[in-house]
């Protein structure tokens, strides 16, 4: 999936650590978005008078997916769960470097019963501290994070590499 985009009071987010250990968070005027990365674009091959020769086919990889969300009517707890997991979801074979404590994240989108539509799983997401603000408020606290989705390691996926995968409830 390239792109969703959703707002109102239509889910929750499940933030999952590699111990197991989950922080479930209900979407309360709130918003969340995220991109899969983006294709690499051509290489144009010019003469040597500056004129197209040939196009030339890029690298598959071009850079990381995004996330990014806001909350409001969430505690501090949201924000250790994001920045700083007991254990991180990334294995060996996902080439992400430990110092990189990632979480795996469900965006659960619900109707207007409450009953599941679908379900975006995000893999592998780095939440960089600074990235992360939580603002403790009199009436209620809001918090608004960006994080980088890595992925994960799946020879079924196209370059080896799932950043997402978006299931529909039946």
């Amino acid at each position: 999936m390239a792109a969703v985009t959703k707002n109102r009071r239509d889910g929750y987010l499940v933030v999952k650590d590699g111990a197991g250990g989950s922080e479930e968070v209900c979407f309360m005027n709130s918003d969340f978005t995220y991109n899969d990365p983006v294709a690499a674009d051509p290489i144009p091959i010019t003469n040597r008078k500056g004129a197209l020769h040939h196009v030339k086919e890029n690298d598959p990889f071009s850079g990381w997916g995004a996330t990014s969300f806001s909350f409001k009517y969430v505690n501090k707890d949201l924000k250790e769960a994001l920045c700083n997991p007991a254990v991180t979801t990334a294995v060996p074979d996902d080439l992400i470097p430990a110092r990189y404590k990632c979480v795996n994240l469900e965006f659960v989108l619900t109707d207007q019963n409450g009953e599941i539509e679908e379900i975006h799983h995000l893999y592998n997401v780095y939440f960089d501290r600074g990235k992360c603000v939580y603002n403790d408020g009199d009436e209620y606290s809001t918090m608004s994070a960006t994080g980088t989705i890595f992925g994960k390691y799946d020879e079924t996926a196209e370059d080896n590499r799932r950043y997402s995968y978006a299931e529909e409830a039946y």
